[in-house]
C-alpha cells in the first residue's frame, strides 16, 4: 500500500520538493521514528525560503498528518502537545491522532520541554478525557499514565481492565 501511496504522489516530483514517510495508522506503529527526518526537511525548506509552505498529508488527514505537524508546532514553536493539538483542531476539527501517536507525543513533549515532564495533568491526560472522552476521572488518568510512561495503550487496557472502549476515540487497531 505504501508503493501505491508513493506512486499516486509522483507528479509532484516535478514542482515541489517533498518527502514521503511510509507509516501505517496503527496506535502500534513508531511515527516517532519519522519526526527527526520531518524536522531536518522542515528546517531545510524554511532554510532555503523563509516563505516556504509544507503540505503534510495522508490518506484521511485525522492521524497521521495531523501526529506529524503537531509534532512540527512542538518543535518550531516550543508548544506542548496539547496546545499543538489545539491549535491544528482549530483549523481542523477532525483531526485526532490515535492513542499510540498520542503516546509518541507526550514523549517528544517531555524530550523538548523537560520540565513539562511534573506538569500535571499531562497533555496526554488532557487528549483522552477532553478529546477522547475517556470516561474515567483525568487524575485517575494521569495516575495510570505515570505509572505505564504515558503508554496511552497500556494505561487504557489498565483502568479498563483489558478492553479499551470504543468510546474512547481516537483508537485504531
Amino acid at each position: 500500500m505504501m508503493e501505491d501511496e508513493r506512486s499516486q504522489m509522483a507528479f509532484l516530483q516535478q514542482d515541489f520538493h517533498h518527502l514521503f514517510l511510509g507509516v501505517n495508522d496503527g496506535m502500534h506503529q513508531d511515527i516517532a521514528a519519522t519526526f527527526s527526518q520531518l524536522f531536518d526537511f522542515a528546517a531545510a525548506a524554511t532554510a532555503s525560503d523563509p516563505k516556504s509552505k509544507l503540505f503534510v498529508h495522508c490518506e484521511v488527514g485525522v492521524s497521521r498528518s495531523a501526529t506529524l505537524v503537531i509534532a512540527l508546532l512542538m518543535k518550531t514553536e516550543a508548544m506542548s502537545f496539547f496546545d499543538a493539538l489545539c491549535r491544528v483542531r482549530s483549523k481542523r476539527f477532525q483531526v485526532l491522532p490515535n492513542i499510540g501517536f498520542a503516546s509518541q507525543l507526550q514523549r517528544l513533549e517531555h524530550e523538548l520541554q523537560p520540565r513539562s515532564v511534573n506538569s500535571v495533568p499531562s497533555s496526554l491526560a488532557q487528549y483522552l478525557h477532553r478529546i477522547c472522552n475517556a470516561p474515567v476521572e483525568i487524575d485517575v488518568l494521569q495516575s495510570v499514565l505515570e505509572r505505564h510512561r504515558y503508554d496511552a495503550p497500556a494505561a487504557l487496557r489498565m483502568i479498563f481492565g483489558g478492553d479499551i472502549p470504543r468510546v474512547v476515540q481516537g483508537v485504531r487497531s
